[in-house]
């Protein structure tokens, strides 16, 4: 009877299903020889014969120093067998990378009844490598060389940083011995590399670049100086230029405004807003503009006010607007002031007949012909009315009644009655670092600390002398 054989070829990279071996593989440092011993099995029910020989390897074959025993092999049913492999070089091999392939080929067993007319027969390839001298395996010699790579690539960061670091402090130096040699008629900025010089009838930008300096000469005004901000200059007319001192804008605009986050406001004839880079946000249509925080604006256009962002605008019910800072302005409606911010929310109703310029955490409010001082946040009256009163520092006041004719002490921490002729700030005349008040009578004066009240009390005569001392003081200084 005839039968037909089929050759199922198995690589050691894919599976080991079909014959049963470990280890699965041989990669191992030859240079004194090596050995290794394999196990197979027999996992079928039926009796397995197997033939093992070496073939070739694809480069730098080493077959030939390979002992195998034994050569063939029979296993019964969940049997299993040693297989032992020896490779013995030669001594003046060249180091390096070898190879072979083990073949361990499935061989028909005869029987004497056969029913079965197909036989699979399987064949494995396991692919050998050997190292002569130091070489590694892949895995090893890929994770040696990422590390090398990892290495040189942090030895180069480091030298970029030290001839970076190198170059900046070379540049540090010739911008501290520019400095040096025009001390005397300039003066340092926020920049490190940009002093302001005054000449003779005007002013001069002087901008240290690590590629070329540059002088602008014949200014009449500067703006505020902020890193990575466009600078305003004036001549005859405003312009900008960055913090190299490259020309943004021409001198050309009538007025303009310092930028607040990335916008400025200038004026050709009518008002607009420019960008960092000069290009036109808002046409040059307006009254006037408004420049407030987080790029909002507020616009005056044909005695109509307008909130915006500079994408759209919100018309505004007012008659007057005062701006108090970046975030708050003052509006009038129906004859009576409030504050808002620049998104158009009231901040305090517009209840009062008159109200401070100068608001922080307490303002002056006018109503039924009196004044008091508020509290900002809530809107809260701290102080009876008075008939005047006066701002002396952030949040400190004094004030008084006509009927009286005296000065009370006034602030959101505490307040005296009306009982002085005078109140003065003493900005540390009699004590450095202390912000003092002096209550003045005809017979004594009270000094105030801010948040304390009152500190000490002494006699006019006394006050006066130590005032006169710390004058006198100061002027042989």
């Amino acid at each position: 009877m005839k039968y037909i054989v089929f050759l199922i070829f198995l690589y050691s990279k894919i599976v080991f299903a079909y014959i049963n071996i470990y280890p699965t593989e041989f990669k191992k440092n030859i240079t004194k020889g090596a050995t290794e011993s394999f196990k197979l099995y027999n996992r079928t029910n039926d009796e397995i014969r197997y033939r093992i020989y070496v073939e070739e390897g694809e480069k730098n074959d080493m077959s030939q120093w390979i002992e195998i025993y034994p050569q063939s092999i029979s296993l019964k049913p969940l049997e299993e067998e040693e297989l032992r492999l020896a490779v013995n070089p030669p001594l003046s091999t060249p180091d390096g990378e070898y190879r072979a392939t083990l073949v361990i080929k499935e061989v028909e067993v005869p029987k004497k009844i056969r029913e079965d007319k197909v036989k699979l027969m399987t064949i494995l390839k396991l692919k050998m490598k050997g190292y002569i001298g130091e070489e590694q395996d892949d895995g090893e010699k890929k994770k040696k060389k990422k590390i090398s790579i990892k290495l040189i690539l942090f030895l180069l960061l480091i030298i970029v940083l030290k001839l970076c670091y190198m170059s900046e402090k070379k540049y540090d130096k010739r911008i501290e011995q520019t400095f040096e040699s025009i001390k005397e008629k300039a003066s340092k900025t926020k920049l490190k590399n940009t002093f302001i010089i005054k000449e003779e009838n005007d002013l001069a930008l002087l901008f240290v670049n690590k590629e070329e300096d540059k002088k602008i000469e014949g200014l009449l005004g500067i703006g505020e100086i902020e890193v990575n901000t466009p600078i305003r200059i004036y001549k005859k007319k405003f312009g900008y230029i960055d913090t190299k001192g490259k020309e943004i804008t021409p001198l050309e605009f009538e007025e303009a405004s310092d930028f607040v986050d990335g916008i400025a406001v200038v004026k050709k004839h009518k008002y607009g807003v420019i960008d960092e880079e000069g290009k036109q946000l808002l046409p040059f249509e307006y009254e006037n503009i408004l420049l407030g925080s987080n790029r909002r604006v507020i616009l005056e256009k044909d005695k109509k006010y307008y909130f915006s962002d500079l994408k759209k605008g919100i018309e505004v019910d007012t008659e007057y607007i005062y701006q108090l800072d970046k975030e708050k302005i003052i509006f009038e409606r129906d004859g009576l002031f409030g504050v808002m911010d620049f998104s158009g929310k009231i901040l305090v109703p517009n209840e009062y007949e008159e109200i401070s310029k100068y608001i922080d955490m307490t303002f002056i409010g006018k109503k039924g012909g009196k004044y008091y001082i508020y509290d900002f946040e809530n809107n809260r009256k701290l102080t009876k009315g008075y008939d005047y009163i006066e701002q002396l520092d952030r949040n400190i006041y004094k004030g008084g009644t006509e009927e009286k004719g005296k000065y009370a002490f006034l602030s959101s921490d505490f307040s005296t009655e009306e009982k002085y002729e005078d109140i003065v700030k003493l900005d540390g005349t009699l004590y450095a670092g202390l912000c003092l008040y002096g209550g003045i009578t005809n017979e004594r004066v009270d000094i105030f600390e801010e948040n304390k009240g009152i500190i000490i009390t002494m006699s006019t005569e006394e006050f006066n002398e130590k005032i006169e001392s710390v004058v006198k003081n100061k002027k042989k200084e």
